[in-house]
């Protein structure tokens, strides 16, 4: 993984600063540029800011997908110019800007919608393949423009699982701290702070009130700093261990499709947590305060569901030691179990 880091991240906290936010974003659209938007709130959004910027794209794509296949259509027709590539939207069209740009080298100038996991500027894209995710480098955009205000509007699901995002950085260290002492990998220790920085920015933000301005500063600068700690790594092991395997293994097997991803691996970094022995008391407050259970789904699994979901979690990163590897697969059902019954039933209400 190659990553150059934006050359600038442009925050606009309130309507004062719209002014001078949309003056940096014409000062760096300085050729012809491409726009990537999805088809509703976002595309809505791209409209506002082509009429305050006064320039018009030379296309405006309005992606229903982040397929493969659709990456390699757009790249097919701007290889070789020299336009700029402006994202606006959400995750899907943030990770098919990134790889687009990664394959084209071109600039990417992205304006997030939303917030609701990592891949805000991580250098790693998540795209669908026939059906199932798959992820690739991508490239870190060169400039990052955030309106706080359509992040604040946003529906409160993606905040909540941006935030369950950031708890699993916890799980995910400590499963690298884990493979190091199996000595099968390095540590980069720059990249391991981060990480946790960013997620005890969630945990010990003064407020866990959706609509505090603190809050929603600590979940951005957290998936900001996320994205920087798998960059100085050179992979995403800062940022995904057993916690993101289970969540592939749910994906795969079609459970769990009514949650968003962030939530998802919020849920399973509390159980990879519990037998990791790491469990923080204030990592189940939070996910109680946002009412989040402490099943993997909320499906009811039974014992064979549960078997088959560590069996394809262990497949779903070949050669990512994690603590799934301490246990068999009875065993991690027995402990899933154990879990439910001792920590669970204090997170539901």
């Amino acid at each position: 993984m190659k990553a150059d880091f934006p050359t600038s991240i442009n925050i606009s906290e309130t309507s004062d600063n719209w002014a001078s936010y949309i003056d940096d974003l014409v000062s760096v659209l300085d050729s012809d540029y491409l726009l990537l938007t999805g088809v509703d709130e976002s595309f809505n959004y791209s409209k506002l800011i082509i009429k305050n910027i006064g320039v018009e794209p030379v296309e405006i794509v309005n992606l229903t997908s982040n397929s493969i296949q659709k990456v390699y259509e757009l790249e097919s027709k701007i290889r070789g110019s020299k336009l700029i590539i402006v994202a606006i939207g959400g995750g899907k069209v943030c990770d098919l800007s990134k790889r687009l740009a990664y394959l084209t080298g071109l600039q990417l100038v992205l304006l997030p919608t939303i917030i609701a996991n990592d891949g805000l500027i991580s250098p790693i894209s998540v795209l669908s393949d026939n059906q199932k995710s798959v992820s690739l480098p991508g490239k870190m955009p060169d400039y990052v423009f955030i309106d706080l205000e359509i992040i604040r509007n946003s529906p409160p699901k993606f905040l909540i699982a941006s935030a369950c995002d950031l708890l699993s950085n916890l799980s995910a260290t400590s499963d690298w701290k884990y493979a190091v002492a199996k000595k099968e990998v390095g540590l980069n220790l720059l990249a391991l702070q981060f990480s946790n920085m960013a997620a005890y920015m969630v945990l010990d933000c003064s407020s866990w009130d959706l609509n505090a301005p603190e809050f929603l500063r600590a979940i951005l600068h957290g998936q900001i700093l996320s994205a920087m700690a798998m960059a100085y790594a050179g992979n995403s092991r800062p940022c995904s261990g057993s916690e993101h395997l289970i969540s592939h293994a749910l994906d795969e097997l079609k459970l769990g499709s009514d949650l968003l991803h962030g939530e998802k691996v919020g849920r399973a970094s509390l159980f990879c947590l519990h037998i990791q022995g790491k469990v923080d008391h204030k990592i189940s407050e939070l996910l109680e305060r946002f009412n989040i259970p402490s099943s993997f789904t909320n499906e009811l699994l039974d014992d064979q569901t549960l078997k088959k979901i560590f069996e394809v979690a262990r497949t779903a990163r070949p050669g990512r030691k994690t603590i799934l590897d301490q246990f068999k697969d009875d065993e991690l059902v027995i402990k899933y179990k154990e879990f439910q019954k001792n920590i669970g039933d204090a997170l539901v209400k």
